[in-house]
């Protein structure tokens, strides 16, 4: 069994998501499907999902502090990092 930071958007937020990160699904609701059906897969393999809510303006300064890109892949790094660093880690 493995943890699985997973990036949990609020409804109100993922308008801005989509600006900053334009490969996102379109529409909350398309989201939240892939999300759900992640959800499921995930326990069903027996990992542990770890929902990370991600604040629009913290990944807009975690990518400007790397000088990277904002895109799926940072999006994926900033979830991994706010995982470990609530675990202490």
């Amino acid at each position: 069994m493995a943890d699985r930071p997973l990036p949990f958007f609020r409804t109100q937020d993922y308008s801005l998501f989509r600006e900053l990160v334009p490969d996102l699904p379109r529409g909350y609701i398309n989201w939240f499907d892939l999300y759900r059906r992640e959800l499921r897969t995930l326990v069903r393999r027996g990992d542990r999902p770890i929902e990370v809510l991600v604040d629009p303006d913290a990944f807009d300064e975690f990518c400007h502090l790397r000088r990277c890109a904002r895109n799926l892949k940072a999006l994926e790094d900033f979830v991994i990092e706010k995982a470990a660093d609530a675990r202490g880690g």
